[in-house]
């Protein structure tokens, strides 16, 4: 399975010098459990929505917030069963895909 031709880019990744209040309108608008956060095009982690909803400054840089970023990915080479398993074990609905640290994508 080429993964390639299914990353999707609808939404930009938020980065570590975006707003939580960035954050929780990305939640609004996409139906999605995490958001991929990136640093200078590199991908650094997911913030998940539940751990957006419980920051109470809405004004706080994510790079603030490290410390509660998930590491979850997968690359262009991984099996369709490795994919399965990496959304269950991490309760997701939303995948980044990065080679060579870079993000591409999600899928």
């Amino acid at each position: 399975m080429n993964i390639l031709d299914y990353i999707l880019n609808d939404f930009s990744p938020l980065t570590t010098q975006s707003t939580v209040r960035e954050a929780l309108k990305l939640c609004e608008t996409f139906p999605i459990t995490h958001i991929p956060v990136v640093d200078n095009a590199l991908y650094v982690g997911s913030i998940s929505q539940t751990d957006v909803l419980t920051i109470e400054n809405k004004d706080e840089l994510l790079k603030d917030s490290l410390e509660i970023l998930n590491h979850f990915q997968t690359n262009n080479n991984e099996s369709l069963l490795e994919l399965l398993k990496i959304f269950a074990d991490n309760e997701t609905n939303i995948l980044p895909v990065i080679t060579n640290q870079e993000y591409l994508g999600y899928i």
